[in-house]
């Protein structure tokens, strides 16, 4: 059974969310940066976080392992802003290896479709 917390981001996440690219970028191939290769500053994370908080086209949820306060993963959406690409969405998730195969990585991608699909990203334009 899945423990953790799936919730949207918060600024104040931005040095666990700093700890979990590092460990994604050890633990996977799949991303962009090698071990090392990022240089992420506490201040430009916060400020990523801060600006998609306020965002209606950009979400990112979390989930966070309760005893610890772990950021287990994410799922990150970005909706364009242009008319004609408004209707796509832009989609990563990332998620410790340690929490594979718990349902952790589908609770968030279903929680952050919910979002879009419930109003926050889907603003049908005419």
């Amino acid at each position: 059974m899945d423990t953790r917390v799936i919730r949207q981001a918060a600024a104040t996440d931005a040095t666990a969310f700093i700890d979990l690219w590092n460990a994604l970028d050890v633990e996977t191939e799949f991303v962009f940066y090698e071990p090392g290769e990022r240089q992420a500053s506490l201040e430009a994370q916060t400020m990523r976080l801060e600006r998609a908080e306020k965002s209606e086209n950009t979400c990112i949820l979390v989930a966070v392992e309760q005893e610890s306060s772990t950021l287990a993963g994410f799922a990150a959406g970005h909706r364009e802003s242009n008319f004609r690409d408004s209707h796509k969405v832009i989609l990563v998730i990332g998620l410790r290896q340690v929490y594979t195969g718990m349902g952790t990585g589908t609770r968030l991608n279903t929680g952050l479709m919910d979002k879009y699909v419930m109003g926050k990203m889907l603003t049908m334009r005419a």
